[in-house]
């Protein structure tokens, strides 16, 4: 979703006409079901100034910009976006974040956030080369182009409009350098150097030819996320697999293959006690479904954050998109038939993610976790391991008839085929 697109030429008249923020506005409306609230609205008025300024002073020509680009598989929004190529033929998408922020304070012990007012009060937040590099990796992680086209490069940076450097203070103390080094900060003052780095990278112009591959790209984890996920899985002793858990995982993987060749949408049921290493065959299972080139848009679905957070710090921050909240399958965030396998960790029947499904307009809200599986989360296979235990619902056992029978309901409308196991 991007809330607005043009070429360079229509985006300065727009906001010669004072009708860039107003596109923006309706486009939100259009697509999220309610208006922006007035901070909001002003932002786009301002940035919108401060970056034609920008072009203007880089002679940018025939460079497609977006603003309020949402980044995939979130809710995130990237502020700006541009699409050329520079002088030596490369092509470039330049992601910029914009900050209005007028006074930082250093937070002391934290090298990635910073203090200043935003929302009407003193906030601690990312620092934004921090943000920046959130969006960049993201974008590189999951936008396929970035690793079949060789020529395009991602480069991004921050620029704070409204804050004027004050020597090694605020933005740019000492503990924010790697940081900064990495993934680049503007400010009022610097307004010729970014300039110049637009130029740098978008000069030739043909943005609208870059933006199409951008926009066009298939949306799934790279090779190398992948590769790196499945490297650490294999390789942390915690996480190998013992006897009967190799069994169920390669039993898992011949239903998989079974249901992939019917060419049908399938949900597999893997059941078992406590500690009997339910969470460890499904961390296989996504490291080497990750690795098959025809399934490898897979993800790990859990309700726990902490958890997930567990998870995060043994596979790595770069994994973070592949361990996921359920609430990423709401209808406000996934799209149909996103994923190729979905591997669910213990969630009861009737459970609803915080978003309670709220549509975009057009999208019916309401139904409960497994349905909204079916239909958002994998056009495939959804795996389900769940523990042995009594249920608040009426259906008192998991596997007992009426659960199956509850299941199967669920589940009929979207044609899929049930399977269950045991570990």
């Amino acid at each position: 979703m991007r809330l607005y697109s043009a070429n360079i030429e229509d985006f300065y008249d727009h906001v010669r006409d004072n009708t860039l923020a107003d596109t923006i506005r309706d486009n939100f409306k259009a697509h999220l079901g309610r208006y922006p609230g007035i901070p909001e609205y002003n932002s786009f008025k301002s940035s919108g100034q401060y970056v034609k300024n920008l072009a203007e002073k880089a002679a940018l020509k025939d460079v497609h910009i977006s603003f309020e680009y949402e980044v995939p598989y979130n809710t995130s929004r990237i502020d700006c976006l541009l699409f050329g190529r520079s002088a030596a033929a490369k092509s470039y998408v330049f992601l910029m974040e914009l900050k209005q922020w007028a006074a930082v304070a250093e937070l002391p012990g934290e090298d990635n956030f910073v203090e200043t007012f935003t929302g009407g009060a003193r906030r601690r937040v990312a620092h934004p080369s921090a943000q920046v590099a959130g969006y960049h990796h993201h974008l590189k992680n999951f936008v396929k182009v970035f690793e079949t086209g060789p020529d395009l490069d991602l480069f991004s940076c921050a620029y704070c409009h409204n804050y004027r450097k004050d020597g090694a203070a605020g933005l740019f103390a000492p503990k924010y350098n790697k940081l900064i080094a990495e993934f680049p900060v503007y400010t009022m003052t610097e307004v010729a150097g970014l300039a110049g780095k637009l130029k740098e990278c978008l000069s030739s112009g043909h943005g609208l030819e870059v933006f199409n591959r951008f926009a066009q790209s298939p949306i799934e984890p790279s090779r190398k996320l992948l590769d790196n996920t499945a490297k650490i899985i294999s390789g942390e002793k915690a996480l190998s697999l013992l006897n009967e858990q190799i069994v169920a995982k390669n039993l898992i993987l011949a239903k998989l293959e079974a249901a992939r060749a019917r060419a049908e949408k399938s949900v597999i049921i893997v059941h078992g006690g406590p500690g009997t290493g339910k969470s460890v065959i499904a961390f296989n299972l996504l490291a080497e479904l990750g690795l098959k080139g025809s399934q490898n848009n897979v993800r790990y679905a859990c309700k726990s954050k902490p958890f997930r957070e567990a998870i995060h710090k043994t596979v790595g921050k770069e994994s973070r998109e592949l361990f996921v909240n359920l609430d990423v399958f709401a209808p406000a965030v996934s799209k149909d038939n996103a994923y190729d396998v979905v591997l669910v960790d213990e969630v009861r029947p009737g459970f609803r993610a915080r978003h309670n499904y709220a549509s975009r307009p057009g999208r019916k809200a309401g139904g409960d976790f497994s349905s909204k599986i079916a239909e958002a989360g994998s056009r495939k296979t959804a795996m389900r391991f769940m523990r042995d235990h009594r249920m608040k619902q009426k259906v008192t056992r998991p596997l007992s008839p009426g659960y199956l029978e509850w299941l199967d309901n669920t589940m009929q409308k979207h044609e899929l085929l049930v399977e269950q196991g045991r570990c």
